[in-house]
């Protein structure tokens, strides 16, 4: 797989791949009430890993990642926001 993904805190991120055409897209962050965004980037790297493994587009992977950062992000603490997978489809299902 030959993708580039560049995450940038609340601007959200931009990717390309053969997904793309490789073009490069924009994600904006979802918007949510901040509380501390102590390790988002790590908890958005993780999260886009975990769905590469399950076989999601590139797309897909991205919307996931960035949902899961987000969650993170309303919660203090690195560890402690971290959410779950079912948190993250059901913050998605009501997008």
């Amino acid at each position: 797989h030959e993708n580039v993904v560049v995450t940038d805190g609340e601007r959200g991120c931009w990717f390309l791949g053969q997904e793309t055409d490789f073009k490069v897209v924009h994600q904006p962050a979802f918007s949510v009430n901040v509380v501390d965004t102590t390790g988002c980037g790590d908890v958005f790297h993780g999260a886009y890993a975990s769905a590469l493994a399950r076989g999601l587009r590139l797309k897909d992977r991205i919307i996931l990642a960035s949902a899961t950062a987000a969650i993170k992000a309303t919660v203090r603490g690195g560890q402690a926001g971290i959410p779950r997978l079912s948190d993250v489809e059901q913050f998605l299902a009501q997008m």
